[in-house]
């Protein structure tokens, strides 16, 4: 999803559209998972401000249509406000799952939504998977964020893996 990421931010500036599409409609096919979510919602905060619904010129469609890109039937418009949103509600009832790769965790969310993780009453994250998380913070992300960890519900066993 990384190298999705940046090849989008690269096609965008050089104007590419038929690549931006093929590339989008790579995300909106995407189902989200507990493998994928944290990646998918890394994905739509850095490209917020990005339509996902079709931006290609009549000539661009044309060339996708013609085989060139792998999607032939056109897909519902999503905006990157939608994806993170399906994203980060997955992520929310299945919290321990999609965020079991801490070291993905910390790459691929923004300090933003990563702070919400641990400051957020409404999600189901597991003291232990915050303190997880935590371990592989910086020094200075960690001194912010461990406040928020109830330690007290962390079994010593878990803290010391």
């Amino acid at each position: 999803m990384a190298d999705l990421s940046d090849l989008l931010e690269i096609s965008k500036y050089f104007g590419v559209n038929v690549l931006i599409d093929c590339i989008l409609d790579n995300v909106r096919k995407t189902s989200i998972s507990s493998t994928n979510a944290v990646m998918l919602a890394g994905f739509a905060a850095k490209h917020i401000t990005t339509d996902f619904s079709d931006s290609a010129s009549p000539r661009d469609r044309q060339a996708r249509q013609s085989g060139r890109c792998n999607s032939k039937e056109k897909q519902p418009p999503l905006s990157a406000k939608d994806l993170l949103e399906k994203a980060w509600s997955f992520i929310g009832q299945n919290a321990d799952d999609a965020l079991a790769d801490c070291k993905a965790v910390v790459k691929s969310l923004p300090p933003l939504l990563l702070r919400q993780l641990f400051v957020s009453s409404s999600s189901n994250v597991s003291e232990t998977t915050l303190v997880r998380i935590l371990s592989e913070l910086d020094p200075d992300s960690q001194s912010d964020l461990s406040a928020y960890v109830r330690l007290p519900l962390v079994p010593a066993k878990d803290m010391l893996e």
